[in-house]
């Protein structure tokens, strides 16, 4: 199996929650503040801009809010791959609050979504710095050096994610997808069996199972999680594309072409 069978997520857990604004519990959120930091998800990223640049406009923020804010509206920039606009918003994050950790983890994301891997690992560093017990930034920091091809250092730094997270099915994927980089597919598959304990519905954790059992040449297993994959998220273009591999090893090549066409329509490539 090619490296596109590997699904590799990670999410900037720090904006989407609510409770990352720290108006006091007294104080109810407006419907903007509610839609800006994610607490009403079926908000689509266009609406969350709007709704985070109202809340920037009407004033009356602290700075430790303020700061949340410019970051929650980066990520919505982020998602309609707007890069520019979310960097400057989470440079506004980072100049407002020097010393919030979760400003840096958020602009270490946009680091990495825009390829700048050495600036992205400096932004996750700082925010180890600040905040030591963030498994979420060691998470990101590890993914960073994976992107980096610094295996070791991303696999270290999952370690210590799970060390300070072990119920986290994220970390355990993460660092399986590590292992299947290194050829460790043993403990690749030991790790993305954890993440599976941990989160029966992970299709990405399925995904990345299969493409360890696709190594090992045990297609049977991969086209079962593939599969399972499939049925946890039909729309997951990666797993019909590792089936379509494991058929295509198999000489089965009718349902490699189903597989292979269908991963095209959903790739539009």
């Amino acid at each position: 199996m090619g490296r596109r069978s590997i699904r590799h997520i990670v999410t900037a857990k720090c904006v989407i929650a609510a409770s990352f604004f720290v108006t006091p519990a007294a104080t109810p959120f407006s419907r903007d503040q509610a839609v800006c930091s994610g607490q009403i998800p079926a908000a689509q990223p266009d609406q969350r801009v709007v709704a985070c640049t109202a809340v920037i406009e009407a004033g009356g923020q602290t700075q430790a809010n303020l700061a949340v804010i410019y970051c929650a509206r980066g990520v919505a920039y982020q998602a309609r791959d707007h890069l520019d606009r979310a960097i400057a918003d989470y440079n506004e994050s980072v100049r407002i609050a020097p010393t919030s950790a979760a400003s840096f983890q958020c602009r270490g994301f946009g680091n990495l979504a825009r390829g700048a891997i050495n600036d992205a690992i400096a932004d996750f560093n700082q925010a180890i710095a600040l905040d030591p017990t963030s498994a979420s930034a060691f998470l990101s920091r590890g993914r960073a050096f994976r992107a980096k091809g610094a295996l070791n250092e991303a696999i270290a730094d999952y370690d210590e994610a799970i060390r300070l997270d072990p119920k986290n099915a994220t970390i355990f994927n993460n660092r399986g997808v590590a292992m299947i980089y290194m050829k460790n597919y043993g403990r690749a598959i030991d790790d993305l069996d954890n993440a599976i304990r941990l989160n029966p519905s992970y299709s990405e954790a399925f995904v990345n199972r299969g493409g360890a059992y696709a190594h090992q040449r045990e297609y049977e297993r991969a086209i079962a999680d593939y599969t399972e994959a499939i049925r946890l998220d039909p729309g997951n273009a990666a797993a019909y594309a590792g089936r379509g591999g494991a058929y295509s090893a198999k000489g089965e090549s009718a349902p490699a072409k189903a597989d292979f066409d269908r991963a095209k329509i959903l790739t539009g490539r």
